[in-house]
């Protein structure tokens, strides 16, 4: 969750009074202990309360080209289950996907819901 930069201030201004614990700094504010400990850091430190940019992670393995194959799997193969589809993307795509990237994907579009296969 992104915290405003409002929140990260007022949470840096409470501590600094010097009256209250990180524990209480946290409660008060409805943050964690380490959430209050990595702001006071970074203040110190950058001098400044703004957030990071995001540090990347792995793109997406399901994308593009690949993402309508599944689409088309799906109209395809109404009745498939998440490891089926799976198993023809696999086939179809050429590429390596577990079965729950291939789930995620489905729910993010709608195409598949909680209680389903």
């Amino acid at each position: 969750m992104a915290y405003s930069k409002d929140l990260r201030k007022r949470v840096v201004d409470a501590w600094n009074k010097g009256n209250l614990s990180y524990d209480q700094v946290g409660l008060q504010f409805g943050v964690g202990r380490t959430t209050v400990n990595r702001w006071l850091r970074l203040k110190r430190e950058t001098g400044d309360l703004s957030r990071k940019a995001h540090g990347g992670g792995y793109p997406a393995r399901i994308q593009g080209k690949t993402l309508k194959t599944l689409e088309e799997l799906v109209v395809e193969f109404p009745k498939a289950t998440r490891a089926e589809l799976t198993d023809l993307l696999v086939k179809r795509a050429k590429l390596t996907v577990s079965v729950a990237t291939v789930g995620r994907v489905l729910r993010s579009m709608k195409l598949l819901k909680e209680a389903a296969l």
